[in-house]
């Protein structure tokens, strides 16, 4: 096994215990024997379609279990995730869709229309997949649970190597987006996931296969659950939810279309994260203020770690949160 994301997590998922949860969206738990399932049928279902290996797949979709899904299964089968910003105007997306070569594009009901727009415009999308509740809007689409959900009877199989890819596109804020492209093997090594051990329980300080980073997060204590409050089409979260779920975590995403800084508080606490992720002030301010206005319901008590990703979180802002949680060691980071 090489060192890449899709082939970590699918070792993990057949050897969690069965009850191990892997994704929580609200009242939605699966478990990582259930996502290991699913993105196998993923991974059948988008090789039998015809995708090969290195097709550029779009994930036009907001955070949800299915994004993850969706990009472990590409990574089971070669395809090379390609993030897409949900917020992008239409000229933006096509150059997007058109400039990276994205011929494949999962995306969520809400944006049906969006799709149907781009493909009479003219835009080659060969394959589409749909995720939402009931029949798919567009008659070109297939429909995203039916495929996870089915049985894996194709012999057709990918082996993911080190080398396989993923694009990071950018949030079109500098000019019309672009896309980084990572090796996994070198995205894996540049955010330290198999270093995570340092010191916990006598570990060594690092392992040195994919082989022995499962069995280290086998043997390690508590899990950490994970929430990214930036979107998963957002570099941060999305790669902060791969970490977690490469080092045995569970990752918590939030329902809805707003951000609701008091929901999420609450739903932070009911399932006990350990471990937050924003980008700076404008989530940090409401979440202060929520705090402040909310005092007596401890909500940010259990939490270990405040990351803001991207732009550093004002001083006055951590003094905030500081306040309601004295333990709580709050990062900046690029």
């Amino acid at each position: 096994m090489d060192w890449n994301f899709a082939a970590c997590i699918d070792a993990l998922s057949r050897s969690m215990p069965e009850d191990a949860a892997a994704l929580v969206h609200g009242d939605e738990r699966l478990t990582y024997r259930e996502l290991g399932a699913r993105t196998d049928s993923l991974a059948a279902a988008f090789l039998q379609a015809g995708l090969r290996p290195g097709a550029h797949v779009g994930h036009f979709m907001r955070s949800s279990p299915a994004y993850l899904q969706a990009a472990i299964g590409c990574g089971k089968s070669g395809l090379v995730h390609v993030n897409i910003n949900y917020r992008y105007q239409a000229e933006e997306l096509r150059f997007l869709l058109e400039t990276l070569d994205v011929r494949a594009l999962i995306y969520d009901r809400e944006f049906a229309d969006c799709v149907a727009a781009l493909k009479n415009a003219g835009v080659e999308l060969d394959f589409c997949l749909e995720v939402g509740d009931g029949a798919c809007a567009n008659p070109f689409a297939l429909h995203f649970d039916t495929l996870a959900s089915a049985t894996v009877s194709s012999d057709l199989r990918y082996t993911p190597s080190g080398d396989d890819q993923i694009i990071i596109a950018t949030g079109g804020t500098t000019g019309m987006p672009k896309g980084v492209m990572w090796r996994n093997e070198d995205l894996w090594q540049a955010l330290g996931v198999h270093r995570h051990y340092v010191g916990r329980r006598g570990k060594p300080a690092t392992v040195t296969s994919p082989e022995e980073h499962v069995a280290a997060v086998l043997d390690d204590g508590p899990r950490t659950v994970f929430c990214p409050l930036a979107p998963l089409m957002h570099g941060t979260g999305f790669m902060g939810a791969m970490v977690s779920l490469a080092q045995g975590g569970v990752v918590v995403t939030m329902p809805g279309q707003r951000f609701d800084a008091l929901a999420v508080l609450r739903d932070i606490n009911r399932h006990q994260v350990d471990v937050v992720s924003i980008i700076g002030d404008a989530f940090g301010l409401p979440m202060a203020d929520a705090l402040d206005a909310h005092p007596d319901e401890g909500l940010f008590r259990g939490v270990k770690l405040l990351n803001s990703s991207g732009t550093a979180l004002s001083p006055h802002i951590k003094e905030r949160f500081l306040r309601h949680n004295p333990d709580l060691t709050i990062l900046d980071t690029l």
